[in-house]
């Protein structure tokens, strides 16, 4: 009686860490994927301006797209370029609280 309830206890025990084994790998997997899923569009993020503030001439240059004139809370993003007339300026909010002014170029 004895050998059969060592045995049983045994296999219980193995199934039991093979459960929580395999579980535990998928709470790794979902772990690592939820972060770098986070960690991605936080780089997205970072990457994208606000225009916040207008000074005289002042245009947005988006990839295969003609220039166009900025408005306030236009986004610039990752490929776009800002450019600034003779005495413009313009200022870029991004999503890390970063300002970056650009003068007349």
């Amino acid at each position: 009686m004895s050998v059969a309830f060592s045995r049983f206890h045994l296999d219980f025990e193995t199934a039991v860490k093979s459960i929580f084994n395999r579980s535990l790998s998928r709470a790794g997997l979902v772990l690592l994927f939820s972060s770098g899923a986070i960690l991605l569009l936080t780089a997205a993020q970072g990457k994208e301006g606000r225009i916040t503030q207008i000074v005289q001439d002042v245009k947005v240059l988006a990839p295969h797209v003609a220039a166009r004139p900025a408005h306030l809370n236009d986004n610039v993003t990752d490929g776009s370029a800002v450019h600034t007339g003779a005495d413009s300026r313009a200022e870029l909010s991004f999503a890390d609280l970063t300002i970056t002014r650009v003068g007349a170029n």
